[in-house]
């Protein structure tokens, strides 16, 4: 088959596997808004929490208090390659990351990563730290992703690229750069997908 007939390109990476594995992960700062109860260690040293946050109903409990952000997003810019933002009860009204959020990027132009982007579980949490492994994994990923382009395009195809994720679908280059998390497993998930195409069965 010749390579300049190939449209489509799948790609299949253990990345964000072994980074989350091996913490080579780029630094990130993390903020929580809302009245968290962490008896965790948390995952950076870049670390903020202010008022703010809702109740279950999405009734907003607390102002949000900007002027801490700004002051921390400033301090911290040019330590940390991304931001991970978590508000209490977000799933319900994530008025307050979205405000964080268009702050940060006005004061940084770093990637703010919102929980209630990636996940609609109610541990406020649980969501603060998958924010912040899908931030880590930006920058990692769009060096990734620019050299598997560049590699393609040297071989002469002109193809869409895609990016597998762990339940074998494919989402496209742009969104798997926002959410490079989804990414996770998918070097088994290819495996199976693959393997499923050249035995024609389920």
């Amino acid at each position: 088959m010749c390579l300049q007939n190939v449209k489509v390109v799948s790609v299949s990476t253990t990345l964000s596997t072994n980074s989350i594995l091996e913490g080579t992960g780029s630094p990130v700062a993390m903020i929580l808004i809302g009245n968290y109860d962490i008896k965790q260690e948390l995952p950076t040293r870049y670390f903020l929490q202010v008022n703010g946050g809702h109740d279950h109903n999405g009734i907003e409990t607390d102002d949000l208090d900007i002027e801490s952000i700004k002051g921390f997003a400033l301090s911290v810019k040019d330590k940390v390659t991304a931001f991970a933002i978590s508000s209490y009860f977000s799933v319900r009204n994530h008025d307050h990351e979205l405000r964080a959020k268009e702050l940060i990027l006005e004061l940084t132009g770093r990637p703010v990563v919102c929980s209630y982007e990636l996940s609609q579980d109610l541990g406020a949490f649980e969501r603060a730290v998958t924010a912040f492994l899908n931030a880590q994994l930006i920058p990692v990923t769009e060096r990734f992703m620019k050299t598997v382009e560049a590699e393609i395009k040297s071989r002469g195809i002109d193809a869409k690229i895609f990016m597998l994720k762990c339940d074998g679908s494919v989402i496209g280059i742009q969104s798997a750069l926002k959410k490079p998390i989804e990414s996770i497993f998918s070097g088994p998930a290819g495996s199976l997908v693959g393997a499923s195409f050249l035995a024609k069965k389920e």
